[in-house]
């Protein structure tokens, strides 16, 4: 059993140890008998998810999330649809779920557009019986998580 984990901009959005949040994962399910195959997607890399099963996007400070706009503002935008709308998850901490909307807001006020409208429109908030479904339905039955 295996699970493709993309970690989108892992050089730059990492405000929040999320590279340890990633590495957790991959460990847990590890220990669960599935192989967790990270692959990390950072600015300039086109994000190629077919075989991807799930999609981690961290946090990070204006600064940064001003650096990576543009890249996201072009090809990542219509492959990251693409995948969403495909039915791939997407876990996005904090800045990482703000920037999948229009726009985002920094300190000042100043409004960084991604595009005209927002992708997370298709995402909602998981709760843990969502995301132990998702799991789930990628290994074993004969194990919790």
């Amino acid at each position: 059993m295996e699970l493709n984990i993309y970690h989108l901009y892992p050089d730059v959005l990492n405000l929040y140890g999320d590279r340890g949040n990633v590495l957790c994962m991959q460990r847990r399910l590890e220990w669960r008998g599935m192989q967790a195959n990270i692959v990390n997607v950072p600015i300039g890399t086109k994000l190629d998810a077919k075989n991807c099963d799930l999609i981690f996007i961290g946090g990070g400070q204006d600064f940064e999330q001003e650096v990576l706009l543009d890249d996201l503002k072009g090809e990542k935008t219509a492959e990251l649809k693409a995948a969403i709308e495909d039915g791939v998850p997407v876990l996005a901490i904090c800045g990482g779920y703000q920037m999948l909307g229009q726009f985002y807001k920094t300190w000042d006020g100043q409004r960084l557009y991604r595009r005209a409208r927002p992708l997370h429109r298709r995402l909602r908030a998981a709760d843990d019986r969502q995301l132990y479904v998702l799991l789930r339905r990628s290994r074993p039955q004969h194990r919790r998580l």
